[in-house]
């Protein structure tokens, strides 16, 4: 993403090219933070004039916009930008209006109500297991994302093991629940009908169980990535991972603006760019030959990279950090990638279908064995540490990073001046803080 020429950090176009979305994303965040921030509804008309100008001076010519340059930069990517920018204002405050109304505020959608009446059976089946209530919450809330049961000291225990991220369904879910179907469907001929209708139906699949599971941030950042995927596969046009991100990112953005506040929106999509760029290279590190060898680092390898993109807003929004994460999450991600699917085929099921029993013997002894993971590992001395964040911090560490990361992978010494710099920023804050209070 970055580039060193003429030995200064500038923004590697050749990337941007490969994921156009990535840019726009950019914009429409930067007009809705201008309008939380600063309320720029009536003032952004303003950025309507570079649009302006250009559309008069390309009329007036009779030709195409100008290639005017101000600052080396051309008119109508100026014009672009400043509109981009002022749409995203105008939307973000119609959304904020939209808020105010008690009206819309309080009206649920007609489809939201039918989703809460299917989890709410889903949840009632599982009642009649034999579990615990701890264990009833843990299986309602990785399953169909029914928290309402779920303990404060429950949540806490999840938590200190570094697996909380089990408790809501996100990408993992809907990923498990569409690669079994995708296991189901495997067996039907490669020609292209078939081929739109296993993508289709996996499509149906994936915004069914988003849906049932209270269209949550991460499942429909998980269902949006898969849907585009997925028509790709079926165009035969292989979408790019990153833009495919971006893509998704900018379509809820668009639909709600206030996501970017959302903490699950947050950590979901920081987990998968993080996931995308430091996963296959922290696999990288070990050449592994086996495989029974390999798929347990793969998951080390996911699991660390997630931790560290995710790791800062832990820490801004929680106060706390996890010291086990990657031994809890190699045992709890397996039995995760069991229960689910099986509780999920169990609830379907009719109560009357042969062998039933032994799918409830699985959900319920593996749910057994989930929770007692957890309780242990988060019963253990420094299990999770108490790190506090600010604004600052935040910021900071992010920084610290992409920087860090561009030193190494380009050997730049600008880079590196960079991380030492905002390093000796973070300490001067800290000391400020301590002694000052600001």
């Amino acid at each position: 993403m970055f580039s060193s020429a003429n030995g200064m950090i500038e923004i590697d176009h050749d990337e941007l090219r490969k994921r156009p979305l990535a840019r726009p994303l950019f914009l429409w965040i930067a007009g809705i933070l201008c309008e939380v921030c600063f309320p720029l509804q009536l003032w952004s008309v303003v950025l309507l004039a570079p649009a302006i100008v250009a559309l008069v001076y390309s009329l007036g010519s009779g030709a195409k916009v100008p290639e005017i340059q101000i600052g080396g930069v051309r008119l109508s990517e100026i014009a672009i930008v400043c509109l981009t920018v002022f749409l995203a204002i105008q939307w973000t405050a119609l959304a904020e209006r939209r808020l105010d109304d008690p009206v819309r505020t309080g009206d649920t959608p007609e489809w939201r109500r039918a989703a809460q009446v299917v989890q709410r059976r889903v949840v009632e089946r599982f009642g009649t297991l034999r579990l615990s209530d701890d264990e009833h919450a843990v299986l309602a809330s990785i399953t169909v994302n029914e928290r309402s049961t779920m303990t404060r000291d429950l949540r806490r225990r999840f938590s200190a093991a570094g697996v909380a991220h089990l408790l809501a369904v996100s990408g993992f879910h809907v990923a498990l629940v569409c690669g079994a179907l995708a296991l189901l469907l495997s067996g039907l001929p490669r020609t292209t009908p078939f081929r739109l209708l296993r993508s289709g139906l996996m499509i149906l699949g994936a915004w069914s169980y988003a849906t049932v599971s209270g269209l949550s941030a991460p499942s429909v950042r998980a269902a949006t990535m898969l849907t585009i995927y997925l028509v790709g596969v079926a165009l035969r046009r292989w979408p790019e991972r990153y833009n495919t991100l971006a893509a998704t990112a900018l379509l809820m953005l668009l639909c709600d603006p206030f996501s970017l506040f959302d903490v699950g929106f947050l950590l979901s999509f920081s987990a998968v760019f993080f996931i995308l760029l430091l996963a296959p290279r922290i696999a990288g590190l070990f050449e592994v030959e086996r495989r029974w060898i390999a798929i347990p680092w793969n998951v080390v390898a996911v699991s660390l990279a997630a931790q560290i993109g995710t790791f800062p807003l832990c820490c801004y929004y929680f106060g706390r950090a996890s010291l086990v994460f990657l031994f809890a999450n190699l045992f709890l991600s397996f039995a995760a990638t069991l229960l689910i699917p099986v509780a999920l085929v169990w609830v379907a099921l009719p109560a009357e279908t042969p062998g039933l029993f032994v799918l409830q013997v699985a959900v319920e002894q593996l749910t057994h064995i989930i929770v007692g993971v957890v309780d242990r590992f988060s019963c253990l001395p420094w299990a999770s540490v108490a790190v506090h964040f600010d604004l600052v911090w935040l910021i900071g560490c992010y920084a610290l990073f992409f920087f860090a990361f561009h030193a190494l992978l380009r050997r730049s010494s600008r880079s590196l001046l960079v991380v030492l710099g905002i390093v000796l920023t973070l300490i001067i804050h800290a000391l400020m803080k301590k002694y000052f209070g600001f």
